[in-house]
C-alpha cells in the first residue's frame, strides 16, 4: 500500500470514528448494526 493510499484509509477511519461512534452506546452487535445501518443511510450516503 502506498502512503497516499494508507492516508486515504486512514481519514475514512478518523470519519467513521468522529461521526459515528462518537457520544454513542451500543447494547450489544446488533444494536450496533442497526445503528449503523441507519447512520449509514441518513447520513453517510449524503456526503
Amino acid at each position: 500500500m502506498t502512503a497516499f493510499a494508507k492516508g486515504k484509509v486512514e481519514r475514512q477511519i478518523r470519519y467513521l470514528r468522529d461521526a459515528f461512534f462518537a457520544a454513542r452506546t451500543f447494547r450489544d452487535v446488533e444494536d450496533l448494526n442497526a445503528q449503523f445501518a441507519r447512520w449509514r443511510d441518513d447520513i453517510a450516503h449524503q456526503r
